[in-house]
């Protein structure tokens, strides 16, 4: 396949939505059958996560698709649990050097809502231009999310992007096919007034001073002006996909996940979380910022890191411009008091 062209881009992500539809499929049936939690058994450990068994099942129908979409185009595949060693060049034996893009994905990101069947999970993907190693976030070139609902759940949601394009998506029946149009449609209030705003602590770990930090935020913006009332709301979606997600329905109008800061402060007197974000987590950026969303890094920078599955990194993302305006300052103040930043968001 040495000289092989580029796919045609509807061509791609048709292949993309095609994957991630098989494994959705695939998972809701395993959770319609399974009696008890057998899926949130542990399989392995990987250098990425935990995998556990449901993640282990999707492998089945991964790894099939991967190799069905390969003889279309070469590529190199960086997943979790997958490609956690190196990444893998698809068709097999082909030189990793040669393959026409990157593909980066988070087979199942919320494995553990999704395995004790509380919450969707979802599938998600970003595809580059192979540039190599030094192949990143930013060169993400289209990506796409597709909602793996939990058993009762009939009806999901498909997301999906292409640079400078804008954000699309549908709403999907998966007991007949049918669909219609869902359309992202990003907060476009000015602050946080009735509004769910988080800071990511959904695991054990800084959790104090994860709250501290946030409490403080909140008070900066006026969400204790008035007493005896609650003006922000907080949602722990423990899905970084799942969380994009909510901020491009419009349900949520600020997230940030400090917790690669988080681990790596020095504060013996306290333990850090467990394990941070990593960029196959967040590898549906696009799908928000097409969207008019504002996602940086810790220091108010576009968002960026190789693509890899082992990388820590924070990520800040605002509904909309005027929210960062209001908001990205006075987190700066704080990120530098608490010892989380060494220098200021522009």
């Amino acid at each position: 396949m040495k000289g092989d062209r580029p796919l045609p881009v509807q061509e791609m992500l048709e292949g993309i939505l095609s994957l991630q539809r098989k494994l959705r499929d695939h998972i809701h049936r395993q959770l319609l059958r399974q009696s008890g939690y057998g899926s949130a058994m542990v399989a392995f450990e990987a250098p990425s996560d935990t995998i556990y068994t449901i993640d282990r099942q999707c492998e089945e129908v991964l790894l099939p698709e991967l190799e069905s979409l390969s003889k279309k185009v070469s590529f190199v595949l960086i997943a979790e649990g997958i490609s956690d060693d190196r990444p893998i060049p698809f068709p097999e034996g082909r030189d990793p050097s040669d393959c026409l893009y990157r593909i980066i994905l988070d087979p199942i990101d919320g494995t553990r809502m999704l395995m004790y069947d509380k919450r969707s999970a979802w599938s998600l993907a970003g595809v580059a231009v192979n540039r190599g190693e030094s192949t990143s976030l930013e060169d993400i070139c289209m990506a796409a999310m597709t909602e793996i609902p939990v058993s009762k759940q009939t009806i999901g949601d498909v997301v999906w992007a292409c640079q400078g394009e804008g954000c699309h998506g549908w709403r999907e029946n998966l007991l007949d096919g049918s669909r219609h149009a869902w359309n992202p449609s990003p907060s476009r209030a000015e602050n946080l007034d009735h509004g769910f705003a988080q800071v990511t602590k959904f695991f054990p770990g800084r959790k104090a001073l994860v709250c501290k930090l946030e409490e403080d935020l909140l008070a900066h913006l006026g969400a204790f002006d008035k007493e005896n009332r609650c003006l922000v709301f907080d949602d722990q979606y423990l899905s970084t996909g799942g969380q994009i997600y909510e901020i491009l329905a419009g349900h949520d109008r600020f997230q940030a996940d400090l917790r690669a800061s988080m681990r790596a402060l020095d504060d013996p007197e306290s333990a850090p979380p467990g394990m941070a974000c990593h960029p196959y987590d967040i590898c549906t950026a696009l799908l928000a910022r097409e969207a008019g969303i504002i996602v940086t890094d810790i220091h108010n920078q576009p968002l960026n890191a190789p693509l890899d599955t082992t990388t820590e990194l924070d990520w800040i993302a605002y509904a909309n411009p005027a929210l960062q305006a209001r908001m990205a300052p006075v987190l700066s103040e704080l990120l530098l008091r608490y010892g989380l930043s060494r220098r200021t968001i522009q």
